[in-house]
């Protein structure tokens, strides 16, 4: 289900990125999408970043806007009809595991 609080971040987000912030934004998502014992590994995090800096501002923007309007998938898992393996970390700071045993049921 959408969480309010979650998606005023994500607005605020947007805001900060159309306002000059996109390098902030991307510096502190770092530490959600790596294990802290990676994030001192300077070749994946140029690596990750210059990924992430081939995307225009707005594109970011795009795609958090995106989160916040159609939030949940889930009413449309039961059209998967061939076998799927969810694959989940037991330490991803993204999405908890009951989230994603939700998602593999």
């Amino acid at each position: 289900l959408p969480d309010p609080r979650f998606n005023e971040m994500q607005r605020q987000t947007i805001l900060r990125i159309r306002a000059g912030q996109l390098d902030e934004v991307l510096n502190e998502h770092l530490p959600r999408i790596l294990h802290p014992s990676r994030l001192s590994d300077k070749t994946l995090t140029e690596t990750i970043r210059k990924i992430q800096n081939r995307c225009a501002p707005e594109t970011y923007c795009r795609q958090i806007q995106a989160m916040i309007d159609d939030y949940s998938t889930l009413d449309i898992l039961s059209k998967i009809h061939c076998k799927t393996l969810v694959i989940h970390g037991r330490e991803d700071a993204l999405f908890s595991l009951k989230d994603q045993e939700t998602m593999a049921n």
